[in-house]
C-alpha cells in the first residue's frame, strides 16, 4: 500500500490520505487532545515511511547507476587513471585496462607515483605536462615512453587529460592512455624512409645536375659541329662547283663527251653532298636550338605549308584536303617543318595528280593527326628504315632527296614529347601517324 504511487502532492496530504484510507492504521481510538495529538504522531510516522521508501528506492538507482558507470569504465578499452595533481602524482584510481598496460593489479597500483611509469628520460617532461594541467581547464595530450612491469617492458603511451576540481574535494587529474608503439614505429619508419628517399633524391639531383652538365657540353660540342658542318666543310664543296663551272665554261670545247661526263657527275655529287651537309645541320640544330613553345594552330601551320609548296602543288595537280585541326603548345617553326616534310614526300612518292588528306582525332590529353596519301606506299618491313637517317628506299635516279626528311621528323615529334609512324600498302599509298600532346 505504501509503495503506490498518487499524482503529485505535499508530504502530509499524503500522510493524511493513508490515514484517512486504513484506520487500522491510527494507534489509538482515544477522542479528544489525545485522539488529536495520536493522529499528528501517526501523520508523522507515515511522512516518514514514505521518506524512507523513496530514500531506499534513490539508493537503490544511485547504487544501479554506480554499478553501471564501474561497470563501464572498469571494462573499457582504453587505460583510465586517477593521479594527483600534487607531487609525486600518485595514483588514486585505475581500470582494469590500466592495470593490464602497466603491468600490476589494481591493489598494488594505486597509491604509486605515476611518473614511476615514465622513462628515466621522459619524467622531467611528465612532471611538465601534468603542471600544465594544473594551470589549464582545457583537455591536453601528449606522448611518453613508458615503462610497464611485464613484458613488453617498453611502450609508448597517448595520454589525454583533464583537470577535475568540485567542492569540498581535492582537484584530481583524469587521464586515458593508449598505446601508441606500433603508429610510433610507423612514424619512425617513415621517417627513415623519407630520410633515405631525401638522401636518393640529393644524389639523383646531383646526377641529373651531372647529366645537365655533360649534356650541355655536348650540345656545345653539337653546335661547334654544326658550325663546322655550314662553314668548313661546305666551303670545300662550294669550291668544287665553283671550279666545274670554270672548267665547263672554258674548256668545254677541249673536253670530249666523257669529260663532260665526269664533269657532270662531280659537280650532281657536289650538290648532293652539300643538300646532305644542309639536312644533316638541320637535324643537329632541333637538339640544339632554344625552345620557344607557344600555342599553335595546326590549322594555320597546314595553310602555311600549303603556301610554301604551292608551286609543287600545282605543278603536279595535287589536291590537299585538310581537316579540323586542334590548337596544341609547340615550337612553331619545327611543327611547320614537320608537316612540310611529311606534305612534300607525299607530293613526291607519287605516279599520278597525288590526293592528301590531313585529319586529326583529339584524345586524352594528346591528339592524333592522319597524313594520307595515295602515292607508291612501301612494304611494312621497311617502317624503321624509312625513319633512320641517310635511308632511302629508291634510288636517286628515281627520286631525288637526302634521306633525312622522315628523321627529322621523328626527331621533332619525339622533342615535343610525341610520336611519329606510319602504315602502308605498297601501290596503294600511305597513312602517317602523328601523336602530340596538345600542352608541353
Amino acid at each position: 500500500m505504501l509503495g503506490k504511487k498518487s499524482p503529485p502532492e505535499d508530504l502530509r496530504s499524503r500522510a493524511e490520505r493513508i490515514l484517512n484510507e486504513d484506520a487500522s492504521l491510527a494507534s489509538s481510538p482515544l477522542r479528544g487532545d489525545l485522539e488529536e495529538l495520536f493522529h499528528e504522531l501517526d501523520v508523522y510516522r507515515i511522512e516518514l515511511e514514505i521518506q524512507n521508501e523513496e530514500l531506499r528506492a534513490s539508493q537503490e538507482k544511485l547504487q544501479e547507476s554506480r554499478s553501471r558507470y564501474y561497470e563501464l569504465y572498469n571494462l573499457a578499452p582504453v587505460a583510465f587513471l586517477t593521479v594527483s595533481p600534487i607531487y609525486p602524482h600518485r595514483i588514486l584510481g585505475a581500470n582494469s585496462m590500466a592495470c593490464r598496460a602497466l603491468g600490476m593489479t589494481r591493489t598494488r597500483l594505486v597509491g604509486m607515483p605515476f611518473s614511476q611509469f615514465a622513462a628515466a628520460e621522459e619524467i622531467s617532461a611528465l612532471h611538465d605536462f601534468i603542471n600544465k594541467l594544473k594551470r589549464s581547464d582545457e583537455e591536453l595530450t601528449t606522448e611518453i615512453r613508458m615503462h610497464r612491469k611485464s613484458p613488453p617492458l617498453e611502450f609508448f603511451a597517448r595520454i589525454q587529460a583533464v583537470r577535475v576540481e568540485k567542492k569540498k574535494q581535492e582537484a584530481r587529474i583524469l587521464l586515458a592512455m593508449s598505446d601508441v608503439s606500433e603508429l610510433v614505429r610507423a612514424r619512425r619508419v617513415l621517417q627513415r624512409d623519407r630520410d633515405v628517399l631525401g638522401k636518393l633524391v640529393q644524389e639523383r639531383t646531383a646526377e641529373l645536375e651531372t647529366a645537365n652538365r655533360d649534356l650541355g657540353q655536348k650540345n656545345q660540342e653539337l653546335e661547334d659541329f654544326a658550325f663546322i658542318a655550314s662553314h668548313d666543310l661546305r666551303e670545300p664543296i662550294r669550291k668544287v662547283l665553283t671550279f666545274g663551272s670554270i672548267l665547263e665554261e672554258r674548256y668545254k670545247d677541249r673536253l670530249d663527251k666523257a669529260g663532260h661526263d665526269y664533269l657532270d657527275r662531280m659537280r650532281r655529287a657536289a650538290s648532293r653532298m652539300e643538300l646532305m651537309l644542309t639536312s644533316l645541320l638541320e637535324y643537329s640544330r632541333l637538339d640544339t636550338s632554344a625552345r620557344s613553345i607557344e600555342k599553335v594552330s595546326l590549322n594555320e601551320v597546314l595553310n602555311q605549308v600549303r603556301s610554301n609548296l604551292a608551286e609543287e602543288i600545282a605543278h603536279r595537280k595535287a589536291r590537299l584536303k585538310i581537316g579540323d585541326l586542334p590548337v596544341i603548345e609547340a615550337e612553331p617553326q619545327q611543327i611547320v617543318q614537320l608537316f612540310q616534310n611529311l606534305i612534300a614526300n607525299a607530293l613526291k612518292y607519287s605516279e599520278k595528280p597525288p590526293e592528301i588528306n590531313v585529319y586529326a582525332e583529339n584524345g586524352r590529353g594528346r591528339c592524333t593527326i592522319y597524313v594520307v596519301d595515295n602515292g607508291i606506299g612501301f612494304e611494312p618491313k621497311y617502317l624503321d628504315k624509312i625513319f633512320s637517317p641517310f635511308e632511302r628506299l629508291h634510288g636517286r635516279e628515281t627520286y631525288e632527296g637526302t634521306g633525312m626528311g622522315l628523321t627529322i621528323c621523328r626527331k621533332i615529334a619525339e622533342r615535343h614529347k610525341g610520336g611519329i609512324t606510319a602504315t602502308s600498302t605498297p601501290g596503294e599509298g600511305s597513312v602517317f601517324i602523328v601523336t602530340l600532346p596538345y600542352k608541353q
